[in-house]
């Protein structure tokens, strides 16, 4: 549940102009799902716009900086939590 979260937030990033986010989210997505899943036909088409944008090797970069994201840090990486 969480990483389908992730790649809605993902969308949400990518049409507010941040592709290099988008792409992060989607690598949390997968690192907090443990293997890529392709099943959500929006996760190819936010990494194909991303890709567009940042040129594959910029994708990826952000892509990978995804890595890291667990559940216990998935909210954090939104950029959505509640503030003071």
């Amino acid at each position: 549940m969480m990483a389908q979260v992730l790649v809605g937030v993902a969308d949400y990033v990518l049409r507010d102009g941040d592709p290099a986010r988008a792409a992060m989210l989607l690598g949390a997505a997968d690192a907090v799902r443990g293997a890529p899943d392709r099943s959500m036909p929006d996760t190819d088409r936010i990494a194909e716009l991303a890709r567009a944008t940042l040129g594959e090797a910029g994708y990826q970069e952000a892509y990978r900086s995804g890595g890291g994201v667990t559940m216990a840090t998935a909210v954090d990486a939104t950029g959505l939590g509640a503030t003071g």
